[in-house]
């Protein structure tokens, strides 16, 4: 960046660095989905389409940031976890957060025409031209820094003359949009427990919005009448109104309804033993003297961390963990991330 008499604004910056030897979890959220998904038609009480369209965006988060272990999706959310040891954007809480957010609402929009192919987010439009009011100071003639009025001057229409005006996109209701926030957890346990409680939040709100929407799409109340009618009762009386009322089984409902989506890197065996810590891609980076001091030198992209309670992780075998991941295939699956089974068999996932 070049010196000059403003740069001492950079000063107002925050240091938002997320703590060292923290697991990372990004989860992003959908904004005004009830809305959105009222717009386009969404089925109730799941629509498949719009959950792989869900799953299809944070595939493509998983391929683009490869400091990213694996995702976990329900509805509109999703959760992104980072390892320990990611040096990532030096930890920066707002690169984190904004790079991940981002990515997942470009794929998102970019993937919608193939899963809503009948439902545009937007129609074109011809809309008519309007030249700048002459009373806009910058834009007339009388200002010293303009060579010419605006309507004379070639580079503001670049188009032909006789092409018309040009072809727009106009939102023809609520576009997706998503926020997000980035949490840390010191142990691995509590990357589990966290995991842990969005599955079981999955199950929970699933019961519930099957057991709803059977009462008024089957049962025929309305929707004031479905909420009173399940207000405090349990998961055992909900499975009872489901398969007395309406002869559903609710274990019979897809995995993908009652467990949600757990999206990770699976497949060479070297790569997995490799893929153990963090990468340094992006940013500065960030090293622990002997003594634990910080220093962070902003010109390299990749660089190590040591000291006390943290491994080394010297640039080269970032340079390996890198290649480890991409060969490994990303896959989505819909298993129980609260037993110990899915853990026992990817034991690198949540390696220290």
């Amino acid at each position: 960046m070049a010196n000059s008499k403003y740069e001492y604004v950079r000063q107002f910056e925050q240091a938002d660095r997320l703590p060292l030897a923290n697991w990372i979890v990004v989860r992003v959220d959908g904004r005004g989905f009830h809305r959105f998904s009222n717009k386009h038609n969404f089925a109730k009480p799941n629509d498949l389409r719009a959950i792989n369209l869900m799953n299809k965006a944070a595939e493509g988060v998983l391929r683009d940031v490869q400091d990213i272990l694996l995702a976990y999706g329900v509805s509109d959310e999703f959760s992104f976890v980072f390892h320990q040891n990611t040096q990532l954007y030096s930890r920066r809480a707002s690169k984190l957060i904004s790079t991940v957010v981002s990515t997942f609402t470009a794929h998102y929009i970019v993937q919608w025409p193939v899963f809503f192919p009948d439902s545009p987010l937007d129609t074109p439009t011809n809309p008519q031209l309007h030249p700048p009011s002459a009373a806009d100071p910058a834009l007339t003639s009388s200002n010293t820094n303009s060579t010419s009025d605006y309507s004379t001057r070639e580079d503001l229409h670049p188009l032909p003359k006789d092409s018309g005006p040009p072809l727009t996109r106009v939102p023809t209701g609520p576009l997706p949009t998503f926020d997000a926030r980035a949490i840390c957890y010191p142990r691995h346990q509590h990357i589990r427990d966290y995991l842990s409680w969005r599955q079981a939040d999955c199950h929970i709100n699933n019961l519930y919005n099957m057991t709803f929407w059977a009462l008024v799409q089957r049962g025929g109340l309305s929707n004031r009448d479905a909420e009173q009618a399940l207000a405090g009762t349990l998961a055992a009386e909900k499975n009872e109104i489901l398969w007395s009322r309406f002869g559903i089984n609710y274990n019979d409902e897809l995995p993908v309804f009652r467990k949600g989506s757990i999206i990770l890197r699976e497949g060479v065996n070297v790569a997995r033993k490799e893929v153990g810590r963090g990468s340094g891609e992006g940013g500065g980076a960030r090293e622990m003297g002997r003594g634990g001091e910080e220093r962070i030198d902003e010109r390299r992209g990749k660089g190590s961390v040591s000291g006390e309670g943290f491994g080394e992780v010297s640039e080269t075998q970032m340079v390996k963990q890198e290649k480890a991941r991409r060969k490994m295939r990303i896959v989505v699956c819909h298993e129980d991330l609260i037993s110990d089974r899915f853990w026992e068999e990817r034991p690198w996932l949540l390696v220290e």
